[in-house]
């Protein structure tokens, strides 16, 4: 068992200086070359860690909920990499392409609604109806694109985006909302 010093916990750093100054790269070529490998390596690391792109071993716990998808993760991306992030390839580019796609096809018909013709003669009851649908399929669809697109951000984004994408889902299946089928 390790004996336990009280006084080792304050730090020298006279002593520390003096060591840096005996130590010079310059001078000595083995030095010199293990300080341009730690150099390098360092840059590497950086450069990982700026794209953080990582395996599922590597993920923080709150983003380890899926182990059958081993690598591709987003990990802490700043709002403006985010955003960036969705014209480059990781685990949720799909998700999140699909379910734009899938809101802008809602948005479509959602304008559509007021110019067919068929429905120009409809009652203003089935035009809200078919129009509270067509929200209820863009709400659920942009509510589960924001949840792929930010859930990487921070623990406290991913909580909230993913109430919004399970809100907007219950919304367009709910039969009091969106999800009203025919019989």
């Amino acid at each position: 068992m390790m004996e336990s010093f009280p006084n080792t916990k304050v730090i020298d750093l006279q002593a520390k200086e003096d060591i840096k100054k005996k130590v010079d790269r310059s001078e000595n070529p083995i030095l010199s070359s293990l300080h341009q490998h730690v150099k390098e390596i360092t840059k590497k690391v950086n450069t990982v860690l700026e794209n953080q792109i990582v395996t599922f071993p590597e993920l923080p716990k709150w983003l380890r909920f899926n182990h059958y998808i081993h690598r591709g993760y987003r990990v802490r991306y700043t709002i403006k990499k985010t955003w960036k992030s969705l014209f480059s390839l990781h685990n949720e580019t799909l998700n999140i392409w699909t379910h734009f796609i899938g809101a802008a096809i809602f948005i479509y018909f959602f304008v559509r609604i007021f110019t067919l013709e068929t429905l120009m003669k409809a009652t203003i009851t089935a035009k809200l109806m078919i129009a509270i649908y067509t929200l209820g399929g863009l709400i659920c669809f942009l509510s589960s694109a924001f949840y792929h697109l930010w859930e990487q951000h921070s623990e406290k984004f991913q909580q909230f985006f993913l109430k919004i994408d399970l809100t907007g889902a219950l919304n367009d299946t709910s039969p009091e909302t969106g999800g009203i089928k025919p019989r």
